[in-house]
């Protein structure tokens, strides 16, 4: 029900804004059907609610931070567009300006008023102001029918208005506010709750009130609706519509546009297709069948044929799809499904024209030319004032001078001028219009609403053709007249797609707005399509003469013009004979199906289904197959569709001859649901039912009213197989189903059924069933009963000799059987009973194993179980492929996402269960990947496996080895396998491993050295013999490297370019270049031609320094051993070799899969490559080039021309594809679809503009611009001509499928890149670009850095001028930007990396660390070798250092060297050293000190993130507590539905509370002190009432493991003195009672609450055992104890005493449950009774228990006596002073009075306290001796500041009385915690505006959360937490929260998003939260994660606490818990 604005004085608040309107839902209508509001919505629509202070907008879609919105207020197509006066009016708008002049406005008293009527659009309207405010301190206005309880049903009227305060004194000052609202008899206000602030308006100075009078003004245009369910768009226009599939309307628009062009649908028509295509499969057929319902059918056309075509999902038909990118796509489609037919080349005659990219030089004779097409132009709209002015634009011409010039061929840099003309326009002139640009200072998509005229008549040929170039056809007329006007109405995050189009090209125009058609004049088609603002005319000037204005957010995006000379031939006709006969009768035939299927529909309400389970055959035919739970699948029995009041034994006469079963041998049944979701026969039909109606049964057995009348047909066959009459049921008679399980064939089937007796027993019926299975007929069966199998399956073992009634049996159950001796044979079967067959079956899992080299073809399928360990899987799939040993399996999981193989496999038994290996976020594979691999999985995983090149001393062509060693093993290790695989030259020949790459040696690996972290997979291993040379190297021996080179010119100098195999020399002291040179020629065996062309050189740092044969060769190098990149000998000649590569750079699929042997020859490998190479060769040259980002559209998915071309290149189809950059369109050309909810395609547009807008200019990015790239970097314009891509067939390599690229590409491509370094931020934080770009450029400016680059993944790449720069930049790290603490890692690019953020070591990280107290011995290479690897892996050291070592001089404070640090290692702060020293050692210790430690996890040990955000720990917490969650929702969800039976039927239940010792321990000392126990926290039963309490007993002990004999319950009885305690045990006479009967004994309240305690002892063992024999002598006692210490009271048990005993004899008992000596002393105290204050009086130990009056459940506190009497020691040193304390304890916070709103400190004080002690604990705690010097004031309550007046001197006697104010406490609860989760599935396919989940309690109130899927009026989620009972709460009620909302994001927990507030609730502020919680377009993102499986997850962490309501001090109530309160 609405209320109306004098009903809301409960009104729900506006506490989710943005509000407009004044009522709580501020609404958007929309263009599909309105969906009626049910009754619950209805109730939420409460208007002129109270607008809270805190986190909320106050008006319009404003953003949470208070920022304005970007475009306000605009149509959102998210709900498919709103009903803007574009897509909805018929008529001219009527406008007025209403002044209203408000007298004496501040002594009005009524709280709201309403002016004058005045009439627009003939209808009454008024102004409604509230002066003081709808509840909050702004003045309220809004626009009011005022008629409205007149209007007729079904009004409706769309107004654009605005409403204004007058400043009488500066008009300009004026206050005015627009928006608009389609008006209708449920919502006939709307405006403004917060106009402006009533401080504001009252201010006299302001001048908005001048002599007591106010003006206000309202400017209303309205404009009438057409009723959108009666108009046909056929009968008024001829045409018809298309239908929008949630977001297809940019579709639509364009699908009519092209069937509008006669010429293309004929085509379309001509195109072949067959009778045997379907349309969802062919994309021709589908658009055949679409333009055939267009031109024929009276209704408007679904399109879900074509999307499917297209191979879209539904998800796809709600996504935006740019229109300019489907256009290309769909024609590229056509095009090429045309080929070969009559139509080609349609496509490019009605579309294609060309233009002509060229440059001229000015200064000298040349020029360059290039020829491009287009099927569409893009012309700019920002600062142009029409097409033409686009036009000029587009081939404006641009001078390329200074540092731009262009670089002509054989003339160098030369002056030039660039631009485009055009050859020819194509007979049909696409022009998209760019509306939407991404702006890079707000880094976001915005859309131009600019105005932009169009005219009807284009002249391309104005001005004597100053668009055409020379060599244009000047005989056609380029004149052209507008077809079709694209039009999009909304923003950039939303809007809706129509179009205006003009078939024939007469002066009608018709406006295509999804499934309406409508006439317009050509002024809305063209003139209101320009854009700009809107000016409505003022009928009724007034007081404000401003003109009324709106921005249009509809204009066109698109405009099709035809050709003026080709309109005859394009606009031509089209009649059935242009389709093919087939499509004709199949269209027809379809047409007639979809006649039949509305008929049947239209008469739906006539009928009922009966679906009827006839005879035992469909059971017979469908238990066992199709189903095994349950009777019958319905959906597959005979339906007969009846109508409603046919009578029902009319229908039976139906049945007879469908069946052959005359009437009266039938009898039928009602098929009833039971709570436990089993569908089975209920009660049979009686003879008055059967006289009814179909339709009146339907409705007396279905209560979900679907229109169907669910029977089971009972036909009884007697012998003969002949009908019988039915049996007579009587009430004994119970209808039995019977089901046979086999466990040999592991089968279960149907059997029959019969009526058994309830007080019969299973026993007697074994017979019967021994017959109906084939059984002798005294076979031992086992009689099961099947309950139900949801949540999970129960079967369980049923009773032969109880009978039926009392097993609960009742008509319709299902009673399995099977042979006993089958049922024990355990061992033999692998499912040997029931219960175990039907868990698997409900288990089980059809697998597709896949081999993981043929990841895309399944080898065969499995049926296992979700529950199968490892185990059970591997040995399944060993035994389908024939491995003996299931250890040999390895088994890797599926991406569901990419449909890929997860990049690790399974690790052996890591996974428990088949589920888990199935798993993927959310969502559950059936693929599995396998591997079988040659040895165990568990050895592979302790295994390492390296490819080690072997280089034999004589043999040319090496030997790669697989070589597979322990993980802890040493490269000695591999070098003794490698010797006993190869052939040495001698048997003592030693062997080392060398690290190759990039033809340098770049280490020596020590023999030593653990092979764990050696990576072969981008580095070359070599082994080789050592020389003997080598060995005996002389004291001025040198050992250098040698190394091949070419010069090869780049970026205008030359380069340095290493190939071939490098080795290592001795050089010996005074040797000249010519004997090294006599040498290597020996060595490499080259020929003396060949080797008179070599020279040699020595290189230092990449620099050659060429040497004669005189030169002393050791004189360059004076160190005796050097680094790969330092020096070395170069020997340069031109590169012959063949291109072969031995790096090893296999992943895990190949690399732990070896050849046979183990080996494969190097000629072999070459052998197989050869061929690959000689390919290559052929195909053509190539050459290295720079790396070339594009940014057209389609790179992010817009789809233009350029993706043909990439695509080309990337898969090799097509030849020479040149490149088109007019198509490529710059960075302003980011094209935006808008609206329609749309996400993915402008978060990818706007992506993409940031990714570019981050990339530096000249990070080698070529940028097209007007037909050429910009390159900065060399300063000049390149061609598209002079970066010719041609067309190189892609060798692929057989083993992975990869493309294979030569090394000579990627050797020439790496010389740019020689001199960089790359390095990342480990933590990964967010710097921008523009920070680390100009931070690294100012400090490395001496270091000579050239080039700073970036890349998606976070690597930057720094390029220098020289290696030297390069290597100081590298040494004088570690370099942080300013502000961050977090360095960045630097190393020096190598080819081959793969820099990805998964791909970094996370486990090694270079720190640069020095060493002090170095040992002078110790200063050279080998000694820092040996320290520094005791911290790592030492890489480099700092030129200090360097020289130190190689000069000795220099630094000798401490050594710095460069350490790869381990992750999982420790990093010690000083290391001891042993040096030789005469005849032993003399120990030093060296002080180590890092530059940096980077945090690192404990628990991955890696560096990557830290333990407090990692990831793992997180997730696997999470899965522990989502274990627990699941465990608990079960429990929860068992109670729900006990208590939903409960509330639904409270009279027929009884709830009963049963508490257990485990109850108080967990209870007391926790949450009370006080008592036993609180009831609400014990496990709760819902019992019929009916129920035996002996039966209830059974329920108790399925539920607490308690057999019943074991169990003895207790009554509960409220005591006089308000304390509730066990009285009495039950007797056996009330055991045999109902539970109804015993609430009625035990309960006065009649609350139908029935609450016992159950007593269970415990033996020994653990084992419960009989409760004892209790005589009247017997008393049961609770003891409590009690450490002062520790100031904890806790349970410790109950036993009996006896009356006449004494506390003296149970002491050593108490001492044992204490856990005392037997000895100690201890007191014992009765605790009695808490309220009003506390009882504990001390027990007389000597005095009998019946003397003291002690009595079951009393409650005995004891304590050690030495402590009870240690009063100076302890706070509270015995019960009584602690039971006082807890009862009056107190938190109280304290606040400076300068700062009120920040808590100080925080006290634990009594409320007893007297006032000196509350000053002197409070001048204690901030240090100041005079308490009296302290003055306290009091919080108040209400405005929650402090009181006015502070307290006097002693004038609280007490705390309590400083706390209270007024009647009202200030304590609150102690804070409660509870997280809510919410799984909202079909997420996006919700139809409603709002959603309210489950509503959950926490802090004893219930709780939901309110969402507005797609958003509250803006275009964002909106997301509140709501008091679910709000209506209902006590007056006065008020309740703290802080709290948080998330969505979780399922694919990257990290990323979820989360917000937090706080909120005061209460009854007139009862929700709150955040109206843009997150963008729409992120939400819907599917690659963001927040929806997966059409799943969203919201959160909800609430911390509550509950403010106390008191009269009196003395009336403030005891809570147990700690409390808090506020003292300034």
């Amino acid at each position: 029900m609405l209320r109306t604005i004098s009903e809301s004085a409960f009104a729900i608040p506006h506490t989710k804004p943005p509000l407009i309107g004044r009522h709580l839902l501020t609404r958007t209508t929309t263009m599909v059907t309105p969906q009626p509001l049910d009754q619950e919505d209805e109730d939420m629509l409460v208007p002129h609610a109270e607008l809270p202070e805190g986190p909320q907008p106050v008006q319009g879609p404003v953003a949470f931070d208070g920022t304005p919105p970007i475009e306000v207020p605009q149509p959102m197509e998210g709900q498919e567009g709103a009903n803007t006066a574009e897509n909805q009016a018929v008529e001219e708008p009527q406008a007025s300006r209403f002044t209203w002049k408000i007298e004496t406005f501040s002594r009005q008293t009524n709280k709201k008023l309403y002016s004058d009527v005045f009439v627009v659009g003939g209808f009454k309207w008024r102004v409604l102001i509230f002066p003081k405010g709808n509840n909050v301190d702004h003045l309220s206005m809004y626009l009011d029918v005022a008629d409205s309880t007149s209007l007729p049903y079904g009004w409706s009227r769309y107004a654009q208005f605005s409403l204004s305060v007058v400043n009488q004194i500066h008009n300009r000052s004026t206050i005015k506010k627009d928006t608009q609202h389609q008006f209708h008899a449920r919502e006939s206000d709307w405006g403004f709750t917060s106009f402006m602030a009533l401080s504001e308006l009252y201010d006299p100075g302001k001048g908005f009130i001048v002599n007591d009078t106010c003006i206000i003004e309202a400017d209303v245009a309205v404009r009438k609706v057409v009723d959108y369910w009666t108009y046909d768009s056929k009968k008024e226009t001829g045409y018809v519509g298309l239908k929008n599939q949630g977001a297809t309307c940019y579709m639509n628009s364009l699908l009519q546009t092209l069937y509008h062009m006669p010429y293309f649908r004929k085509a379309v028509y001509h195109m072949p297709t067959t009778e045997n295509d379907i349309p969802s499969g062919s994309i021709p057929l589908a658009l055949q069948s679409l333009f055939y319902k267009l031109q024929y059918n009276e209704t408007s056309v679904a399109t879900k044929e074509l999307t499917k075509s297209f191979g879209w999902d539904t998800y796809d038909s709600f996504m935006q799809h740019d229109v300019q990118e489907l256009n290309r796509v769909l024609c590229e489609k056509l095009e090429d499904k045309m080929k070969g037919t009559v139509v080609e080349g349609t496509i490019q005659k009605l579309f294609e024209g060309h233009n002509m990219n060229y440059i001229e030089c000015i200064n000298v004779d040349f020029k360059s030319t290039r020829k491009e097409s287009y099927y569409d132009l893009q012309l700019d709209v920002k600062g142009c004032r029409d097409v033409y002015e686009s036009f000029d634009k587009y081939v404006e011409v641009e001078r390329l001078e200074g540092d731009n010039k262009y670089h002509a061929e054989a003339h160098g840099l030369q002056e030039a001028k660039k631009g485009v003309l055009f050859i020819d326009f194509p007979p049909v002139l696409q022009l998209q219009l760019k509306r939407f640009e991404y702006d890079f200072t707000r880094d976001t998509m915005v859309k131009i609403n600019d105005r932009y005229e169009f005219p009807l008549e284009l002249d391309l040929d104005r001005e004597n053709g100053k668009y055409l170039s020379p060599d244009a056809d000047k005989s056609v007329r380029n004149l052209y007249t507008l077809h079709s006007v694209l039009v999009h109405s909304g923003g950039v995050h939303g809007g809706h797609y129509y179009a205006f189009i003009r078939p024939t090209l007469s002066d009608k125009w018709f406006k295509f707005d999804d499934e309406r058609v409508s006439k317009e004049d050509m002024k809305r088609a063209l003139e209101e399509q320009y854009g700009g603002e809107e000016e409505l005319p003022q009928t009724n000037p007034g007081f404000n003469n401003a003109p009324f204005k709106f921005t249009k957010y509809s204009n066109a995006y698109m405009l099709v013009y035809i050709r003026e000379s080709d309109k005859e031939k394009i606009i031509c006709d089209v009649d059935e004979k242009d389709i093919a006969e087939h499509l004709r009768i199949r269209l027809k035939k379809e047409q007639e199906e979809k006649e039949d299927k509305k008929k049947y529909k239209a008469q739906a309400h006539l009928y009922t289904i009966i679906k009827v389970v006839a005879r035992d055959a469909d059971l017979l035919e469908q238990i066992g197959k199709d189903i095994f739970f349950d009777l019958v699948d319905h959906d597959k029995v005979r339906s007969f569709r009846i109508q409603k009041q046919l009578t029902f034994n009319l229908f039976k006469e139906e049945v007879a001859k469908e069946f052959g079963v005359p009437v009266q041998f039938q009898r039928f049944w009602f098929w009833a649901k039971r709570q436990n979701h089993t569908y089975r026969p209920n009660r049979p039909l009686t003879a008055q039912e059967e006289t009814q109606s179909v339709g009146q049964l339907r409705e007396l057995s279905n209560k979900t009213n679907n229109a169907e009348l669910k029977l089971f047909l009972e036909i009884e066959i007697g012998p003969e197989l002949h009908p019988l009459p039915p049996p007579e049921k009587s009430k004994d008679d119970i209808l039995l189903f019977f089901k046979l399980y086999d466990p040999e064939k592991e089968q279960l089937r149907y059997v029959g059924r019969f009526f058994v007796k309830s007080s019969g027993k299973p026993s007697e019926i074994i017979a019967k069933l021994n017959e109906r299975a084939g059984f002798s007929p005294d076979e031992e069966i086992e009689i099961y009963e099947e309950i139900k199998f949801e949540p999970n399956v129960m079967c369980e073992r049923l009773d032969k000799r109880t009978s039926f009634r009392s097993s609960q049996i009742e008509d319709g159950d299902i009673i399995c059987f099977q042979k006993l001796s089958q049922a024990r044979a355990v061992d033999k079967y692998r499912y040997p009973d029931v219960p175990s067959f039907l868990e698997y079956v409900k288990n089980r899992q059809i697998v597709h194993f896949r081999s993981l080299d043929r990841p895309k073809e399944d080898d065969f399928c499995l049926e296992l179980s979700k529950l199968h360990t490892y185990d059970d899987v591997t040995e399944r799939v060993a035994g389908q492929i024939g491995v003996d040993d299931p250890s040999k399996i390895r088994l890797t999981p599926h991406n569901c996402y990419s449909q890929q193989p997860k990049p690790h496999p399974i690790k052996f038994r890591v996974a428990e269960h088949l589920l888990d290996m199935l798993v993927h976020y959310n969502q559950v594979s059936d693929i599995l990947y396998y591997e079988v691999l040659d040895i165990p999985l568990p050895e592979l995983q302790c295994l390492k496996t390296l490819k080690v090149a072997f280089h034999h001393s004589t043999k040319e062509e090496p030997v790669i080895h697989n070589i597979r060693l322990p993980k802890q093993s040493t490269v000695g290790d591999v070098l003794n396998e490698i010797k006993t695989k190869v052939e040495l030259s001698h048997p003592d020949a030693e062997l080392r491993l060398l690290e190759v790459f990039y033809h340098k040696i770049y280490k020596i690996f020590p023999l030593t050295e653990k092979i764990e972290n050696i990576n072969d997979q981008y580095w070359t291993l070599r082994a080789e013999e050592i020389p003997e040379e080598e060995k005996n190297l002389g004291p001025q021996d040198r050992l250098i490297h040698v190394y091949h080179f070419t010069k090869e010119a780049a970026q205008n100098q030359m380069q340095v370019q290493n190939f071939g195999e490098p080795f290592f020399l001795v050089i010996h002291e005074n040797e000249t270049l010519a004997a090294v040179k006599v040498r290597i020629q020996k060595k490499l065996e080259v020929t003396d031609d060949e080797f008179s062309k070599w020279k040699f050189a020595f290189l230092s740092l990449g620099r050659p320094e060429y040497l004669q044969d005189s030169d002393i060769v050791s004189s360059r190098f004076q160190r005796r051993d050097y680094g790969a990149w330092e020096q070395y000998l170069g020997l340069e000649h031109s590169d012959t070799t063949p291109k072969r590569s031995f790096t090893a750079n296999q992943n895990r699929h190949t690399y732990e899969k070896p050849s046979m042997d183990g080996s494969e020859t190097r000629s072999n490998r070459r052998n197989k490559e050869g061929g690959v190479l000689d390919q290559q060769k052929e195909a053509g040259k190539y050459s290295a080039a720079k790396r070339i980002v594009i940014a057209p559209r389609t790179v992010v998915g817009f789809g233009d021309g350029t993706a043909a071309a990439l695509n080309a290149i990337r898969t090799g189809e097509g030849e020479k594809n040149s490149f088109d950059s007019r198509k490529a369109c710059s960075m302003t050309d980011l094209d935006v679809g808008g609206g329609e909810g749309s996400s993915s395609a402008i978060s990818n547009r706007a992506k993409m503009g940031k990714m570019f807008h981050n990339v530096p200019e000249d990070d080698k990015i070529l940028l097209p611009c007007h037909g050429s790239f910009i390159s900065k970097e060399q300063g000049e314009s390149l061609s598209c001509n002079d970066l010719q891509l041609e067309y190189v067939k892609p060798v692929i390599d057989n083993t992975n499928g990869s493309v294979m690229i030569p090394s000579d590409i990627v050797n020439r491509g790496s010389l740019q890149y020689s001199r960089t370094l790359y390095g990342y931020f480990i933590e990964e934080k967010e710097i921008e670009f523009s920070l680390v770009n100009s931070h690294f450029r100012n400090m490395w400016k001496t270091h000579g850095v050239e080039d700073i680059m970036v890349n998606d993944k976070g690597f930057y790449f720094f390029k220098f001028k020289t290696d030297e720069g390069m290597l100081q930049a590298l040494e004088h790290g570690p370099w942080t930007i300013s502000n961050t603490n977090s360095p960045i890692f630097l190393k020096r690019w190598t080819p081959g990396l793969i820099l990805d953020k998964t791909k970094r070591d996370k486990l090694k990280l270079p720190v640069w660390i020095r060493i002090y107290d170095m040992p002078l011995e110790l200063w050279n290479k080998n000694g820092l070798n040996v320290i520094a690897s005791m911290l790592g892996n030492p890489l480099a050291v700092d030129s200090c250092t360097a020289r130190m070592c190689m000069n000795g001089s220099g630094r000798v404070g401490y050594a710095r060297v460069l350490v790869d640090v381990d992750a999982t290692g420790k990093w010690p702060d000083e290391i001891s050293v042993s040096v030789p020293c005469g005849n032993g050692f003399s120990l030093s210790n060296l002080r180590i000190e890092y530059s940096w430690k980077p945090g690192k996890c404990s628990f991955c040990k890696v560096f990557d993130h830290t333990d407090s955000n990692c990831i793992q720990q997180k997730n696997m917490q999470k899965e522990k507590d989502n274990q627990l969650n699941e465990i608990r929702l079960k429990k929860e969800e068992e109670k729900r539905e006990n208590k939903r039976r409960y509330k639904a039927h409270p009279h027929l239940y009884t709830l009963i509370k049963v508490a257990r010792d485990e109850d108080l321990l967990v209870q007391i000392g926790k949450d009370i002190h006080f008592d036993i126990v609180d009831h609400d926290k014990v496990h709760c039963f819902y019992v019929k009432k009916e129920t035996p309490f002996n039966l209830f007993k059974e329920v108790v002990a399925k539920e607490f493991g308690v057999p019943v004999q074991f169990q003895r319950f207790w009554f509960w009885a409220e005591r006089q003195n308000h304390t509730y305690r066990p009285d009495r045990p039950l007797t056996a006479q009330e055991g045999t009672q109902s539970v109804g009967q015993l609430r009625g004994v035990s309960n006065k309240k009649k609350n139908h609450e029935l609450k016992l305690f159950l007593e269970i002892e415990i033996g020994p063992d653990l084992r419960p055992l009989p409760p004892p024999k209790k005589n009247e002598d017997d008393i049961l006692v609770f003891f409590k104890l009690y450490d002062p210490e520790k100031e904890q009271l806790r349970y410790v048990g109950r036993f009996f005493v006896k009356k006449s005993g004494k506390p003296s004899e149970i002491i050593s008992k108490l001492n044992e449950r204490a856990g005392f000596s037997p000895d100690e002393e201890i007191e014992l105290y009765e605790e009695i009774k808490f309220e009003p204050s506390v009882m504990c009086f001390l027990l007389d130990k000597t005095t009998s228990f019946g003397s003291s009056q002690i009595e079951d459940g009393d409650i005995i506190c004891f304590q050690k006596l030495s402590q009870a009497r240690a009063v100076d020691k302890y706070r509270y040193p015995d019960v009584p002073s602690f039971l006082e304390y807890v009862k009056n304890r107190q938190i109280v916070h304290f606040r400076s009075l300068d700062r009120p709103k920040e808590d100080d400190f925080c006290l634990e004080l009594s409320r007893l306290h007297t006032y000196d002690d509350v000053t002197e604990r409070v001048a204690g705690q901030i240090g100041v001796d005079d308490p009296s010097k302290i003055r306290l004031t009091p919080h108040n309550c209400y405005s929650q500041q402090p009181n006015l007046h502070p307290i006097k001197f002693r004038a609280a006697e007490h705390l309590l009385d400083m706390l209270v104010h007024y009647n009202q406490d200030q304590a609150v609860e102690e804070l409660q915690a509870f997280r809510f989760t919410w799984k909202i599935e079909t997420f996006s396919q919700q139809v409603n505006k709002k959603l309210y989940s489950d509503v959950f309690v926490v802090g004893d109130f219930k709780w939901r959360v309110l969402i507005f899927p797609k958003g509250n009026n803006v275009d964002h989620l909106s997301m509140y937490l709501d008091v679910a009972d709000s209506t209902s709460l006590p007056y006065g009620w008020s309740r703290y929260a802080q709290f948080s909302l998330s969505v979780v994001n399922q694919i990257h927990n990290r990323s979820t998003i989360k917000k937090d507030t706080q909120h005061q609730f209460h009854a007139r502020e009862s929700d709150w939260g955040f109206t843009s919680f997150m963008a729409l377009s992120e939400l819907y993102d599917p690659g963001k994660g927040f929806i997966v499986n059409d799943t969203c997850i919201i959160e909800a962490d609430i911390l509550v606490e509950k403010v106390a309501v008191a009269q009196h001090p003395l009336d403030m109530p005891v809570h147990d818990n700690q409390v808090a309160a506020i003292l300034f």
